[in-house]
């Protein structure tokens, strides 16, 4: 898979509400990491991060 460069259309159009965005959905993946690796409910974390890895992967992830 190759990382998409450059920036869409809307990031063009709103950089600020983006950066704030990318920079929230990095801090929430940070922050469910770390439950999954020293939480209370390893096994509920990890059933969400499975959850969000598809939106994850069809929004920042292109396939060769």
């Amino acid at each position: 898979m190759a990382h998409r460069l450059g920036l869409t259309k809307g990031e063009e159009a709103e950089p600020e509400w983006w950066c704030q965005y990318h920079r929230k959905s990095a801090m929430w993946l940070v922050v469910q990491i770390d439950n999954l690796l020293n939480g209370d409910d390893p096994a509920m974390t990890e059933q969400i991060l499975r959850g969000s890895l598809k939106a994850f992967k069809e929004t920042y992830m292109e396939e060769d």
